[in-house]
């Protein structure tokens, strides 16, 4: 049985200013900077700092310029974003300039797309995206993906390089002062073996999908032997919408899992938010997406809140993860799918407004 005591608020100060927002709140005006809540930094290899919490933007298109305002008025200071988002660095960074927050005060995550492995190809398309972004370097820049699948829309003669000489040459940009930190996205403990024995510069964050059902634990142990930041997308779960289709419906575990529904409302906290403090008191640095203003805001509210041991440790075990292969890949027969899809609650859920449009496959 859940209690109110599972739910813990970090401080009194924090409580205390939870109070003077709420009550100050009419006096805002809509279109105006809402003070922000201090986002807390993790350390990376580079020495530089990464925010602890940001806004995802893939498959937004063209709604990310709104959804980019909207959550630096909330607060955020650190958007991610890759060079195969549809007119997403060049929205990012007219907003970013609209905004009138220092540049300096913004984290900005580009990713590079594997059309471009190979030294030219990523020398031009890092100088792509300084150029779409208006920005003099990028705060983290990571390799998306090793697999240059359809999602990437890439040429028959594409690529015309390796991952690795394009490490190498992410090093020289980093030296030149273009790209402050490296890292990588959806790789796993065998390449990230390769990658540590021949980075010169160090590896500072590794990106993978994670939620409560896919913990990817095998990679989060690595990235803590060797100290670097691990990050998760697709924390909300929308990646399991795109493994099978229950007639055509696109479900979902996370909004629909009758364990979170049902913590939810004893605690009085979005499902949304339960999860991302989750993964926050499990070290995962978070990017949730969302284009709906409320949400966007509701999402940032998590920097108040503290989950009791009891509760993560009922998460955990009512919401076990499934085994996941050498090379990230779920390990799922229909026994696992079963307990993981079998037992939902059907009703509708907007997946925070961003899934609902997609037609295709979200790769993040």
């Amino acid at each position: 049985m859940f209690t109110k005591g599972m739910l813990r608020y970090g401080s009194c100060w924090r409580y205390l200013l939870i109070i003077i927002i709420t009550l100050a709140a009419p006096c805002y005006n809509r279109g105006a900077l809402h003070p922000a809540t201090p986002v807390p930094d993790r350390m990376m290899p580079s020495g530089h700092t990464i925010p602890v919490f940001g806004l995802g933007t893939a498959a937004m298109g063209d709604r990310t310029y709104d959804a980019v305002m909207s959550a630096l008025k909330a607060g955020y200071r650190m958007i991610d974003t890759a060079q195969a988002y549809w007119v997403s660095e060049e929205s990012i960074g007219r907003a970013i300039r609209d905004s009138g927050i220092p540049r300096e005060d913004i984290f900005i995550i580009s990713k590079l797309s594997p059309r471009f492995f190979g030294r030219d190809p990523t020398t031009q398309s890092v100088d792509v995206s300084l150029g779409k972004l208006g920005t003099e370097y990028i705060d983290l820049f990571l390799i998306h993906n090793i697999h240059c699948t359809d999602y990437f829309r890439c040429a028959a003669d594409e690529p015309k390089g390796t991952w690795e000489e394009s490490w190498k040459t992410m090093e020289d940009l980093h030296r030149q002062g273009k790209l402050r930190s490296l890292g990588v996205s959806n790789f796993y403990p065998p390449l990230l073996e390769k990658l540590v024995g021949m980075a010169e510069v160090p590896v500072s964050l590794v990106q993978n999908w994670f939620d409560p059902f896919y913990r990817d634990e095998a990679t989060r142990e690595f990235c803590k032997h060797h100290g670097i930041v691990y990050q998760g997308y697709s924390t909300f779960g929308t990646q399991w919408m795109y493994m099978r289709q229950f007639e055509g419906e696109r479900r979902n575990p996370v909004f629909t899992s009758p364990f979170l529904k049902n913590l939810s409302e004893t605690l009085d906290v979005s499902i949304a938010n339960i999860v991302l403090q989750w993964a926050l008191q499990k070290d995962i640095v978070v990017i949730p997406r969302s284009v709906n203003e409320e949400h966007i805001r509701n999402n940032v509210e998590v920097l108040n809140l503290e989950l009791s041991e009891e509760t993560m440790t009922a998460i955990d075990e009512n919401l076990p993860s499934v085994r996941i292969g050498v090379n990230g890949e779920p390990l799922i027969d229909d026994i696992t799918w079963d307990r993981i899809m079998g037992n939902l609650d059907t009703g509708s859920h907007d997946q925070n407004g961003v899934w609902a449009a997609d037609k295709d496959k979200v790769e993040l």
